[in-house]
């Protein structure tokens, strides 16, 4: 699925509208790195988006984590912390 027709649909453009509102509470680079892989690999981009959303509505704390290739996502529950990956196959 392209981009024109991803955003054509209502729930990816409150998905995507919500992860880039997420993301400017953190470093700029963050938005950047992801906007660009929104650009380049949309449905990889939607991944990383939801699965932002869902955590959160598990109540997990997350934050972006890294701009190097490592895990997306620093979670934390409780006292557990760990790293998320979004994985696309």
């Amino acid at each position: 699925m392209d981009i024109t027709e991803i955003l054509k649909i209502p729930y990816f453009r409150q998905i995507i509208g919500g992860h880039r509102e997420w993301l400017t509470n953190y470093d700029k680079t963050f938005l950047k790195k992801w906007d660009d892989l929104f650009q380049n690999n949309p449905e990889a981009a939607l991944c990383e988006a939801t699965t932002r959303q869902v955590f959160e509505e598990l109540d997990i704390e997350i934050e972006p984590y890294s701009n190097n290739g490592g895990p997306d996502f620093k979670c934390k529950k409780r006292d557990c912390s760990s790293f998320t990956e979004r994985y696309m196959t």
